[in-house]
């Protein structure tokens, strides 16, 4: 963060040009002053990504505040639905569950099996016969199949996760996802991959730019404080604007969001500015929505 401050006081005369704004100062002090509440947004193992950030993008853009903010109009394109295509997905790709009860949607590994069978003569868990049990179990309850027999998934294109879009059979199918990943290479069963019909989910990249340069978008517990300050006309036309959680009251269950312009953005003098920058310090462990699509996809190339 010590470069923000860097980059924001660097070019002096742009600085010098700057007329000295006493009434965004006192804003941003205030801003800088108060507490700023985490809140969780997305769960690393519980929830979907491309659900939650979907849900998230349209709540907001509901709330229909400032519509041509430049932040608001990157959200509403943000996430891009591909045309769907056949493949063979390989099953160490297949993340997560569209439909599961409990936790554990975005970690098959861990979800909790459900299904009883018998340990004789297993070269896995379950004995050949009752691996043929629990995958016709599977078929007959996943609803996820297409006419063709593809197994229908979404794919998260930033980091190549697949989603299996089913409508029950979920803890099986996880059972099953298990076995293929820990039955020995010897064993002529083992499948390495399902066919399936697959819808990507991108990320566009214009607006990726936005929220990783111009615009943090932030969210957390919402204050009534915050509101009023970052709320106020003159934080508006800084390029600030706070979107209130959208269940009302239920500020227990739903952030509040913040487009947070960064300091380079906006010709503000040079007090501003390190204000500005104290106060990016300042929410820098809130979940910030560029960020974190930002860190997903670097984990996902550096693995690749």
């Amino acid at each position: 963060m010590l470069a923000l401050l860097e980059l924001a006081t660097q070019d002096r005369s742009r600085v010098a040009a700057s007329k000295p704004e006493p009434e965004l100062l006192t804003i941003l002090q205030e801003l800088s002053r108060l507490e700023w509440q985490w809140m969780s947004v997305i769960h690393s193992e519980n929830d979907i990504p491309l659900y939650v950030a979907q849900r998230l993008v349209a709540c907001i853009l509901k709330a229909e505040i400032d519509t041509n903010h430049e932040g608001m109009i990157a959200l509403s394109d943000l996430i891009v639905e591909d045309p769907s295509y056949p493949t063979d997905v390989a099953i160490e790709h297949i993340r997560g569950m569209s439909a599961m009860r409990g936790p554990y949607q975005f970690n098959l590994a861990q979800a909790p099996e459900q299904m009883h069978g018998t340990w004789e003569g297993s070269l896995g868990p379950l004995s050949p016969m009752n691996e043929e049990r629990l995958w016709a179990a599977i078929e007959r309850e996943l609803g996820g199949f297409d006419a063709d027999g593809r197994l229908r998934m979404h794919c998260q294109n930033w980091d190549g996760s697949h989603i299996v879009c089913n409508q029950g059979s979920a803890h099986r199918f996880a059972l099953w996802w298990r076995l293929q990943q820990h039955i020995s290479d010897l064993n002529d069963g083992r499948i390495r991959s399902l066919p399936a019909t697959v819808w990507p989910i991108s990320l566009r990249e214009s607006s990726m730019d936005v929220l990783r340069s111009r615009f943090r978008l932030i969210l957390f517990r919402h204050s009534d404080e915050i509101e009023r300050a970052a709320g106020s006309s003159i934080a508006r036309e800084a390029g600030f604007l706070y979107i209130r959680p959208w269940h009302g009251d239920g500020y227990d269950s739903d952030p509040a969001a913040l487009f947070l312009p960064y300091p380079w953005c906006i010709d503000y003098d040079a007090e501003c500015s390190r204000t500005l920058v104290d106060l990016h310090r300042r929410v820098d462990n809130l979940f910030d929505l560029g960020r974190y699509f930002v860190e997903r996809a670097a984990n996902y190339t550096t693995s690749q």
